[in-house]
């Protein structure tokens, strides 16, 4: 991490908290006609949060959580739309992917859209299996790491 008035990369902080609703909702709810509101989950409150903010601007967002002992889940990435391309969801997934190691999970799996299939093979992860068909639209596969 560079100078901390210039760039955070961690958890969500009270200060980021409606900046972190809206760009979810804006990414991953808003182009497919979703209503406000569903970009939020029971999971919420048990989840670690990861933000990237430079100078002051929320970029990119993801939520992990612990499946059992040995397995985490990330969900909800999502990379402010100015801004993609510059390795800032990566930044995210690492640090999710690192609160993954600090305890002891060292299997994380995801379900990835399929135009995000390519960024999380560069990442280092697997395909497994066609998943979901999110709202009958949006193709979805299954993907794991080892960490």
């Amino acid at each position: 991490m560079q100078n901390s008035e210039e760039r955070y990369l961690g958890p969500l902080t009270p200060e980021f908290s409606e900046a972190y609703y809206k760009l979810r909702y804006e990414v991953l709810r808003k182009p497919w006609n979703q209503p406000l509101g569903s970009e939020r989950d029971s999971g919420d409150e048990q989840a670690i949060h990861g933000i990237l903010v430079i100078k002051k601007q929320l970029l990119a967002i993801g939520r992990l959580h612990f499946i059992d002992q040995n397995i985490s889940q990330i969900r909800y990435m999502a990379v402010h739309p100015s801004f993609s391309g510059n390795k800032f969801g990566k930044k995210v997934l690492e640090y999710l992917e690192g609160q993954s190691i600090s305890d002891n999970r060292m299997l994380v799996y995801l379900h990835a859209r399929e135009n995000a299939l390519g960024f999380y093979e560069k990442c280092g992860y697997t395909q497994m299996e066609e998943s979901e068909l999110l709202w009958g639209v949006i193709r979805h596969w299954r993907m794991e790491k080892k960490l």
